[in-house]
């Protein structure tokens, strides 16, 4: 009978140490879930944020060609007006 109540014991212990190693393996579960899904997010944001920034960089490059063409062209004209007589 001892012998039983010690099988038992033990049995219940090692049941213990499964359920709580269980609900530990549950949270790093639903907490590497988080990760995934945030990171998910992030990825959808990166992607916004480089087309964004490739507008941007193209409107950029466009303003800056209209400035040194209107620049080119006034300087050339003080240019021309400073040299003649």
């Amino acid at each position: 009978m001892k012998q039983r109540y010690g099988e038992l014991v033990q049995l219940q212990t090692e049941l213990a140490a499964a359920e709580r190693s269980r609900l530990e393996t549950q949270s790093e579960v639903a907490r590497l879930a988080a990760r995934a899904q945030r990171a998910e997010e992030l990825a959808d944001e990166v992607a916004q944020l480089r087309t964004a920034y490739t507008a941007v960089e193209q409107k950029h490059q466009t303003m800056l060609t209209v400035y040194k063409t209107t620049y080119s062209k006034k300087y050339q004209k003080m240019l021309k007006s400073s040299l003649l007589p």
